[in-house]
């Protein structure tokens, strides 16, 4: 059964095992490259999922392990504060067409339509 949920400073090394896997896999597809996330520390990921809010998070899709997650961050300021970016999404390759990455994507604008 997949469950979504914001991504915490437990889920620090499930998370830098994806993204890493992520990165190496699509570099193409990534502003930042394997080398350097594969440079934080477990203790860093952890602390910066740990800073997460309403209005930045990874969301995480698990199937009794995490199988794939999305970025959400929301503009600071008054005039920009309308508008979001949403990246680092990724699906395993072998989790792909169960209709998890639509359910990562109508769970984040979900949450962004009540900010």
């Amino acid at each position: 059964m997949l469950t979504l949920r914001t991504l915490t400073g437990d889920d620090a090394h499930a998370f830098q095992t994806l993204r890493i896997r992520a990165l190496l896999d699509h570099p193409e597809a990534f502003g930042m490259d394997a080398e350097t996330q594969q440079q934080k520390s477990l203790e860093t990921v952890a602390q910066e999922l740990a800073a997460s809010s309403k209005e930045s998070y990874w969301l995480g899709a698990f199937d009794s392990e995490l199988v794939g997650m999305l970025m959400f961050a929301r503009y600071r300021g008054s005039k920009l504060r309308h508008r979001a970016i949403l990246g680092g999404m990724y699906v395993l390759p072998e989790a792909r067409k169960q209709g998890i990455g639509k359910a990562l994507l109508t769970e984040t604008l979900g949450q962004a339509k009540r900010l």
